[in-house]
């Protein structure tokens, strides 16, 4: 299960849909909390993914020099990953703040309220390889940078939703291409 959780808004207007599952699913939250499935083969999803991860060094260079300055400008600046409980077949993947990385582990605090996960809760401290990255985010000059997985549903709303989702965060996110 995907689940995308930004602060403490959620991202994502897209429909639920109960179809019978064949394959695992993952989970994205929406801007109003409902939840939607992402097939574990879904080809956009997992490209957005394996985007971030080839691009997590853009991210934590970006982030560990904007730390240096006396006063930091890129804010938020969390990761995604996931996680799954060892009984279950999908993966429920989280948004982490306070992050840190020692070149070989990302570390940080669970920022994304797990819904069916009884391993990882709320604010509890996490640590994983870079493998289990699905997304990352900062906000620089009032605009997104990264948030692939966000940008691969925000393609697939309507204009009306795609607004919606927008409206709900204190910055934008960039035009999609």
């Amino acid at each position: 299960m995907l689940r995308i959780l930004l602060c403490t808004t959620l991202i994502a207007a897209l429909p639920c849909h109960a179809e019978p599952e064949k394959e695992p699913k993952r989970q994205g939250e929406t801007s109003t909390g409902k939840m939607t499935d992402v097939d574990q083969d879904d080809a956009g999803m997992n490209a957005a993914m394996a985007e971030a991860r080839k691009e997590f060094p853009t991210f934590w260079k970006a982030i560990s020099a904007d730390r240096k300055k006396a006063k930091p400008e890129f804010a938020p600046a969390m990761v995604k990953a996931s996680f799954k409980d060892k009984d279950k077949d999908g993966a429920e993947h989280l948004w982490i703040d306070e992050v840190a990385y020692d070149g070989k582990m990302i570390s940080g605090v669970v920022a994304s309220e797990p819904a069916d996960l009884k391993s990882v809760k709320l604010g509890q401290k996490v640590s994983f390889p870079l493998e289990r990255l699905s997304d990352w985010l900062y906000v620089e000059k009032g605009e997104a940078k990264g948030a692939f997985t966000v940008q691969y549903l925000r393609k697939k709303m309507s204009e009306t939703e795609r607004k919606e989702h927008d409206a709900a965060y204190p910055f934008r996110f960039p035009a999609l291409k």
